[in-house]
């Protein structure tokens, strides 16, 4: 073993040159999970296809492993299960990741995997046996893009059981919504999902929509109807959770399955003061509109004449600040201004790594390295949007702390690094700063929360659920419960697009595994 190396870091790495290694590091690798010696044995009764498939193709995103099923069935029949190590670190967790940051394979979901986040995603054929998708029901909270890719890549492989509940009642989430499919979408690359392709932006908004539509309709199983319901709580076990919904009547159920994939989805705006970045004494139902919008002419005359405030330079003021740039080019005058806390060092080189008090900051993201979570200035019309509003001066930085004054006219009280303090009437506020899902919702869910504003939860590699984060073994985590799409402590890409496709086939192999171990104590019962 290579020191301090995950066996699946290595073996996701490695997976052409591991020689005689190969047994001992499939052995640690399922031994890391929990995966009992049963399950091993079970899985070596399988076929070499679903082996390869399983393990080569899915797990590891091998071509080479994927042609060598039978040499997996006679590993896994003899495979003594070591000692578990992996304890589910954040640093752990980054090298599992970064297995992938040198590949050259550009074949099979190699080709299209890198740092975080992918390009593609298809299941090569793999279909579970027909008794593990008869058997195990699969609860899926929330319908957005995370719960129906979810939903579809399990049904696509042979599980027939899957109940999706969501607040909504519909699929799609927040791309349902006016204000994203009305904007501007910012996938850096063409995004795959089986034969269904999302071109790369730009473009518009509706796109990501028609894509997730198709994905949902699919071209074999259906994908079931979505149960309307607030999910309450989830009590968490091992292969058995109990998941507490109310319906619309406001009555009160329970559900039991052995797998949950939680992917509750953006949830709602940030708190409106973050420590250590900019803060403000504002109460949140202060703070104006909170989510970006798309104004039609009409719309946007109403503020000809008028100040619009912005708190956060980000993606969805910009893409507000776009069409404010375009009215006025056509005739109309509406001022605005942007509140940020980045510096003006940041701000004239958005697209390199800063220096400030010690910090490194930068401002557009990086997607030749995978930091997808910034500003888009990738794409020309975002760039160009920024620079105009920098090189007019409607940007104003270094705010570290920022409140209202109410009186004959609105106005912002912006608190500068130095100490400067500027006043901005407004005729309208919006603090664009971010979406998560709450902390206190988080942990009703069963949800260990590592980081309480940005929503953050302590996952494996794979996004199984932690119970002890830093523990060996199964006693580590809550086997079987799992989540996409929700924020992780290694991982900045994960609530994205490009983020799911990644980390979607990890999730898929390990709701397999652990639904065959389900199977397995059900015949024992």
């Amino acid at each position: 073993m290579n020191e301090n190396i995950p066996a699946v870091a290595i073996l996701k790495r490695d997976h052409a040159h591991i020689g005689p290694l190969f047994e001992h590091l499939l052995a640690q690798m399922l031994a890391d999970k929990g995966i009992s010696t049963a399950t091993m044995r079970y899985l070596a009764h399988q076929s070499s296809h679903f082996l390869g498939t399983l393990f080569g193709h899915v797990i590891l995103r091998s071509p080479s492993l994927q042609a060598q099923g039978q040499l997996l069935r006679q590993s896994l029949a003899h495979l003594s299960v070591p000692q578990p190590e992996y304890q589910g670190t954040r640093r752990e967790n980054i090298q599992v990741d970064a297995s992938w940051e040198n590949n050259r394979e550009a074949c099979g979901l190699r080709g299209v995997t890198w740092r975080g986040a992918a390009g593609a995603y298809t299941r090569a054929g793999l279909r579970v046996p027909a008794q593990v998708g008869l058997t195990t029901r699969i609860v899926i909270i929330g319908a957005g893009a995370a719960g129906l890719l979810a939903a579809r890549a399990l049904l696509d492989v042979g599980f027939v059981n899957v109940v999706l509940l969501d607040q909504s009642g519909q699929c799609g989430g927040v791309w349902n919504q006016d204000f994203l499919r009305g904007a501007s979408r910012a996938n850096p690359f063409p995004l795959r999902f089986e034969e269904y392709q999302l071109d790369a932006a730009p473009g518009a908004g509706h796109a990501v929509m028609e894509w997730l539509h198709m994905i949902a309709r699919g071209s074999s199983e259906k994908l079931p109807t979505v149960i309307k319901a607030r999910v309450l709580a989830v009590q968490p076990g091992d292969v058995g959770h109990r998941i507490c919904y109310e319906d619309v009547a406001g009555r009160h159920h329970e559900i039991m399955a052995p797998i949950v994939i939680n992917a509750l989805g953006v949830g709602e705006p940030l708190s409106p003061s973050r420590p250590g970045v900019m803060t403000t004494d504002v109460a949140p139902h202060e703070t104006g509109i909170r989510w970006q919008q798309v104004w039609t002419r009409e719309q946007a005359r109403r503020y000809h004449g008028r100040t619009v405030l912005f708190v956060s330079l980000s993606n969805s003021t910009l893409e507000m600040v776009k069409l404010i740039q375009h009215f006025n080019r056509t005739g109309l005058h509406i001022d605005y201004r942007i509140l940020t806390h980045y510096p003006d060092e940041a701000l004239a080189e958005p697209g390199r790594v800063v220096m400030h008090h010690g910090h490194k900051m930068r401002l557009y993201r990086s997607p030749e390295k995978m930091q997808l979570l910034r500003l888009a200035g990738d794409l020309p019309e975002v760039a160009a949007a920024f620079e105009e509003a920098r090189d007019t001066g409607h940007i104003v930085s270094h705010v570290m702390h920022w409140s209202l004054e109410h009186g004959e006219q609105r106005q912002a009280v912006a608190i500068q690094e130095d100490g400067v303090v500027q006043r901005f009437p407004y005729e309208e506020l919006y603090t664009l700063i971010g979406y998560a899902p709450k902390a206190d919702m988080l942990r009703e869910m069963g949800l260990s929360v590592n980081h309480p504003y940005l929503g953050a939860v302590d996952l494996d590699y794979d996004s199984e659920v932690q119970r002890a984060p830093g523990v060996a073994g199964r006693a580590r985590l809550y086997p079987g419960y799992f989540c996409l799409g929700i924020r992780n402590a290694f991982n900045m890409n994960e609530v994205l697009l490009p983020g799911l496709l990644f980390r979607l086939p990890d999730v898929v192999a390990g709701v397999i595994l652990r639904s065959m171990e389900y199977l397995l104590r059900s015949q024992q019962c």
